[in-house]
């Protein structure tokens, strides 16, 4: 199964890329948490620490993480299962208040 991860501002930084296609295994419907794993594999610690507080295994608050263009919150969060072709963006975003 092959997916496509496409990175917004720092997240480039720390990828040193915009896109990439990963493969994952075809037991099952793998989840996007899964997707993380192997994505912290490539790119490391640091990368997988600004996207999952594996603590308690949600995304960390600063980042919106779509699905086709669907926020997963919507949808079934880390645990959202993920078909061959799909589009996941994970974008960095701050706030002043």
């Amino acid at each position: 199964m092959k997916i496509n991860v496409k990175f917004v501002g720092l997240l480039t930084a720390l990828t040193g890329c915009q896109s990439i296609i990963v493969e994952i295994g075809d037991n099952g419907k793998p989840e996007i948490f899964s997707l993380f794993k192997v994505l912290g594999e490539k790119f490391g610690k640091k990368f997988l620490d600004k996207i999952v507080d594996f603590g308690d295994e949600k995304p960390r608050p600063r980042i919106l993480i779509l699905k086709n263009e669907v926020e997963i919150h919507v949808l079934d969060g880390l645990n959202t299962k993920l078909d061959d072709g799909d589009t996941i963006v994970l974008i960095p975003y701050s706030h002043r208040g």
